[in-house]
């Protein structure tokens, strides 16, 4: 899966690129001259990633959970039901094999769940929401002044920026 985490690293990067690239302006202040709709290239680039990786080969952890909000972002924009089924079929493939929400940076996933749940009103999202915050609130390393240990046992007494990506869009929605 390495090669797995390498791809979406890079997959990002472009997506960022693209749309800085896109957002530019000239140097007199006029909007630059837009060469491709910012909306139509992440659509482009969504439906080749989709078209690649079959959501059962995605893992769960920050990665992809990031990717994933992303597809379920561009579902809410565009409403094509693609990108929801995608990310859907993506979360039942980890409530059937099982997953474990271990250190923060399986927490982005829940936010997945917790849209999927608002949606459907299914039980088995809700459950990956409590898992989720029975985690935040009981199991998470905390460091000796009470913060959110960012990779448990692992990493010692760390507190990472990145925590607040991977926890605070979950418990903030």
């Amino acid at each position: 899966m390495s090669g797995m985490v390498g791809r979406l690293k890079v997959l990002a990067a472009v997506l960022a690129l693209t749309v800085f690239s896109l957002s530019c302006t000239a140097t007199d202040g006029r909007e630059a001259e837009r060469l491709v709709d910012p909306l139509d290239a992440a659509c482009a680039l969504a439906d080749t990633w989709m078209k690649t990786y079959p959501p059962e080969r995605m893992s769960w952890s920050w990665d992809s959970g990031v990717l994933m909000l992303g597809l379920w972002d561009l579902y809410e924009v565009t409403g094509d039901e693609k990108y929801r089924d995608y990310v859907k079929s993506w979360l039942d493939h980890h409530i059937r094999s099982g997953y474990v929400i271990a250190f923060n940076d399986h927490v982005p996933p829940a936010l997945i769940a917790l849209r999927l749940w608002v949606e459907t009103g299914d039980e088995a999202y809700r459950r990956v929401v409590d898992d989720a915050k029975e985690y935040i609130s009981v199991k998470a390393s905390r460091t000796p002044d009470g913060g959110l240990n960012h990779m448990g046992w692992y990493t010692g007494n760390e507190i990472w920026v990145d925590t607040l990506f991977m926890v605070t869009p979950f418990l903030m929605e």
